[in-house]
C-alpha cells in the first residue's frame, strides 16, 4: 500500500493545530502529545520528500534532521503518556 506523499504534511498540520488549541483549552499533558505528533509526522513528511530528491549533501543533512524530529517526537509522546497515566 502506498501512502499518499501529502498525508504526513497534512497530518502535521491538523496536529500542530490541536496543538494550539490544546494549550489554551485542554490540560498542558495533552498539547505535549499533539506537539510529539505534530514533530513525529513532520519528521516522517521530511524524509518522505527527500526520497524524490537527487543531491546527495542536501538529502544527508535534512534526513538526518527529519530523524531528529522523529526520535524527539516519539520520546515526548511516550514521555507524556507515561506522565499522564502515572
Amino acid at each position: 500500500m502506498k501512502i499518499n506523499n501529502k498525508v504526513f504534511f497534512i497530518a502535521s498540520i491538523i496536529f500542530s493545530g490541536l496543538t494550539i488549541i490544546s494549550i489554551f483549552f485542554i490540560h498542558s499533558d495533552i498539547s505535549f502529545i499533539f506537539l510529539g505528533f505534530s514533530l513525529l509526522f513532520g519528521g516522517l513528511d521530511e524524509i518522505n520528500l527527500l526520497k524524490g530528491m537527487d543531491s546527495e549533501e542536501t538529502n544527508k543533512g535534512s534526513k538526518t534532521g527529519g530523524i531528529i524530529a522523529i526520535v524527539a517526537g516519539l520520546f515526548i509522546i511516550i514521555t507524556y503518556i507515561v506522565r499522564l497515566l502515572s
